[in-house]
């Protein structure tokens, strides 16, 4: 499948990462212009801003529903809200599901009990944040996405309702000591919680100054969607406006061949609204509706869905984790009723998409040790380099104590691959020529390498120019080495 493909079908993989998503993402920013509080003294249609006030303790706020909660708070460039609610969350039946979705990811016994203890680890600080929020009030919270901030580069925002007697002040500490600065917003280029009305809200300082100027647009499709789902407690509802359209057509074309061909408005055009729901364990299960804009659009998208469908079945070599999620959308099972698409998962994709969710946690927590060993690499090349400047150009013959000083107080933890724990040289440094400026194509010149004694998923590279670089493919990373070590022939690798 090509990536158009994988740009139709994106919206749906973003919920099968959710949980590990929820914890490695700084949530964000805004996205919506703000209507005007329900209940307060500004006229209907008014284009003032909601009071920059907590609730008075004396006071609480109803839960009304998801589209009155969330008024104040979108606008017409809102594309789309996931909404999570925590209240009734069963931890532990979460963790034995998800963990039991790693035997589906891995084959030996070995790889099972690695990836289970992965898994556990970063179950433990999802869960930890879960019962932190709890503890301050939060029974739910939307993200809100927003095209204004996609085109702008930002973030989405999160918005908690304050129901129930919530303490505003409880809810902007643990917003902030989980995902913002802390700092007090305008003050800072980080995300930072703000009392806004009847919520708090996680943005830029930019978001709060965009929010003060919304236009108030209703918007029932919202709640439309999250109905559809019923009561999942994570749920994705995806209500794309005309100037959304506009961009998909202006970047996808034409659909792809494994789906069908032909103009991607059968899609852009077609679809009204869609909403994915997960109910978590103890009977966890996946819904998705698709409320097209006609039975004939209905169909069109339909036979799409079915293509996408065959193509996930037939798709054998890939990595676990990204296996996983073609196998889970194998198991769908789309019905057509009228101007909707009705999808459930199959008692098998319900195993699946444990699975997916493991792949999830276990991908997030790769790829935080891949930044980790980036970082390094950057690092001991930046030693390098200041080495060569203070010795007229001139490389060090290692990584050891000729670098040392200008690795900063205390470089321990350059020397230890979170990846490759048990690798005691962690990595392979190559020293390429006399000089810096003796070195042929730095730009394609690996000077450093973890050390690796299988592939596995790939491996970090530093250049001799300076940047750093992920390989996947390992025949790619032999073919760069050895046209470095034909191109510098002094060039002679040193595990470090």
């Amino acid at each position: 499948m090509n990536r158009k493909a994988n740009l139709i079908i994106a919206a749906a993989a973003v919920l099968f990462s959710i949980s590990a998503w929820a914890q490695n993402q700084p949530l964000p920013k805004p996205v919506s212009p703000p209507l005007p509080i329900p209940g307060s003294n500004l006229p209907a249609g008014t284009n003032a801003n909601p009071p920059l006030a907590p609730l008075p303790a004396d006071r609480p706020a109803p839960a009304p529903a998801a589209e009155s909660v969330l008024a104040p708070y979108i606008d017409s460039q809102t594309i789309g809200v996931l909404r999570f609610d925590l209240k009734d969350l069963d931890l532990k039946a979460i963790s034995d599901w998800v963990l039991q979705g790693v035997d589906e990811l891995r084959k030996s016994d070995k790889e099972i009990a690695r990836s289970r203890d992965e898994v556990a680890q970063e179950l433990g600080k999802f869960f930890d944040q879960v019962e932190k929020f709890r503890a301050a009030g939060i029974g739910r919270f939307y993200v809100v996405i927003s095209l204004s901030d996609i085109m702008e580069n930002r973030p989405p925002y999160l918005v908690v309702p304050l129901e129930n007697g919530a303490d505003a002040k409880a809810v902007e500490t643990a917003l902030n000591e989980t995902f913002g600065s802390g700092v007090p917003s305008g003050a800072a280029t980080e995300p930072a919680a703000r009392t806004l009305g009847r919520a708090v809200v996680l943005a830029m300082p930019a978001t709060f100054d965009r929010l003060k100027a919304a236009m108030p647009t209703q918007r029932p499709d919202l709640s439309s969607a999250f109905d559809a789902t019923g009561n999942a407690q994570i749920r994705l509802a995806l209500i794309p406006q005309e100037s959304a359209r506009k961009q998909v057509e202006g970047v996808v074309g034409d659909l792809p061949p494994e789906l069908g061909g032909g103009p991607i408005q059968t899609v852009s055009r077609g679809l009204g609204w869609m909403s994915v729901g997960i109910t978590m364990p103890p009977s966890p299960s996946l819904k998705v509706v698709i409320q097209a804009v006609g039975a004939d659009d209905a169909r069109k998208l339909d036979d799409i869905i079915k293509r996408a469908i065959a193509w996930a079945a037939d798709r054998k070599n890939a990595p676990p984790e990204e296996l996983a999620f073609t196998i889970l959308i194998s198991h769908l099972e789309p019905k057509l009723e009228g101007d909707r698409i009705l999808i459930d998962l199959s008692a098998p994709g319900a195993r699946q998409l444990a699975a997916t969710l493991a792949g999830g946690f276990i991908s997030a927590r790769t790829n935080a040790s891949r930044m980790v060993v980036m970082n390094n690499l950057r690092q001991l090349s930046i030693g390098v380099t200041l080495y060569a400047s203070d010795h007229d150009g001139q490389l060090p013959k290692d990584l050891g104590p000729d670098i040392q000083k200008y690795l900063g107080a205390d470089p321990k933890h350059l020397w230890t691959d979170p990846l490759r724990p048990n690798e005691k040289k962690p990595y392979v440094y190559l020293k390429l020529a006399n000089k810096l400026s003796d070195v042929k194509e730095p730009a394609a010149a690996v000077m450093i390498y973890e050390n690796h004694t299988t592939w596995d998923a790939g491996i970090n590279v530093a250049f001799a120019d300076g940047h750093v670089e992920w390989l996947s493919d390992e025949k790619q990373f032999k073919s760069m080495l050895a046209q470095t070590k034909k191109s510098n022939p002094q060039a002679a690798e040193m595990p470090q």
